[in-house]
């Protein structure tokens, strides 16, 4: 079960994404959003003095 999980193909996201075209761009909207977040956070904690 944990190996199946594991190594769950990418053809298979990525067909399952072609056939949701509104899934795919709200998981990049998001995917974006939580990278600019994880950006800034860090950018924030290296601008702060120790």
């Amino acid at each position: 079960m944990i190996t199946s999980i594991g190594r769950c193909p990418p053809d298979a996201i990525m067909r399952f994404c072609s056939n949701a075209q509104s899934f795919r761009v709200s998981c990049f909207m998001l995917a974006t959003f939580i990278l600019g977040i994880v950006c800034s956070m860090l950018s924030f904690m290296l601008s702060m003095p120790i």
